[in-house]
């Protein structure tokens, strides 16, 4: 991973003002990367080979969370989730960058929560009923399963990007936290592997919000750069003036150095 990018823009303002000033890079529409999102709601197909009690962290894996390669990868609220799908549209239109956004390609936890649970984690004494403890420990499981694929994705892009809103971020008197644990862990990742090559909450039903449990954790962007339309207008602009040159390249050399507008919209170092 060779840089991270924090965004704060309206999508809709975002969205128009690229339709309005920009084109689309047509030299870089390769076919999208779709995820296979295929849900098998009979657990006995995950059972490791030659047993029928043993769940099979590969054969889960593949099924709900596959491996995925893109350009870059977005941290974001799930409270956001249209906004996310809509912002990685516009960077595959104008930029031709494929951009993870995990509800694109994988499967729910939620589901694979239920499916486990609905198997191992009924009460002994009265199955109406979850127990708590088996509860927590499957919840252990999926969580797991999850984050180790969500390493491997940020491994995998060359770009992290993340999307502040009020429902991501919280900034009181400069102190920048979130409520969500996926962001603090994804931003975490970014911040300690970002010079390397380097969600969803699982949940048995609705939560009440007023005795939802509320944990903020700090959130560190200091090696991310402020990333604006402006920025984005820029880029495109560029893009589509060097047709042999990827965007993320464009914007890692060159969008944020200094440079002089000529009135009719070129630019120059």
């Amino acid at each position: 991973m060779r840089q991270g990018y924090f965004l704060q823009l309206d999508i809709d303002e975002f969205r128009e003002t690229m339709e309005n000033h920009c084109k689309p890079i047509k030299h870089l529409m390769f076919e999208r990367l779709s995820g296979s999102k295929i849900i098998d709601d009979i657990l006995d197909h995950y059972c490791e080979d030659g047993y029928s009690d043993i769940l099979d962290a590969n054969k889960l894996n593949d099924a709900w969370f596959p491996e995925i390669r893109c350009d870059a990868f977005i941290s974001y609220s799930h409270l956001d989730v249209d906004e996310a799908e809509e912002l990685s549209r516009v960077f595959y239109k104008y930029f031709g960058l494929n951009v993870f956004v995990d509800s694109f390609f994988w499967n729910s936890c939620d589901e694979l929560q239920r499916l486990i649970d609905d198997k191992y984690s009924f009460c002994d004494e009265d199955e109406a009923f979850y127990d708590y403890r088996k509860v927590q420990y499957s919840a252990s499981h999926v969580h797991l399963l999850l984050i180790g694929q969500l390493l491997r994705v940020i491994e995998n892009c060359d770009c992290f990007f993340l999307l502040g809103t009020p429902n991501s971020l919280i900034n009181e008197n400069g102190k920048i936290q979130s409520s969500s644990p996926w962001i603090y862990f994804e931003t975490l990742l970014y911040d300690r592997l970002m010079h390397t090559r380097i969600t969803k909450t699982a949940g048995l039903g609705s939560i009440n919000e007023s005795v939802q449990l509320k944990i903020r954790y700090p959130i560190t962007k200091s090696k991310m750069k402020n990333l604006n339309i402006n920025d984005l207008v820029k880029l495109n602009q560029m893009l589509c003036k060097n047709c042999n040159v990827s965007a993320l390249n464009l914007l890692y050399d060159r969008v944020f150095r200094p440079f002089k507008l000529i009135k009719n919209n070129d630019f120059y170092q």
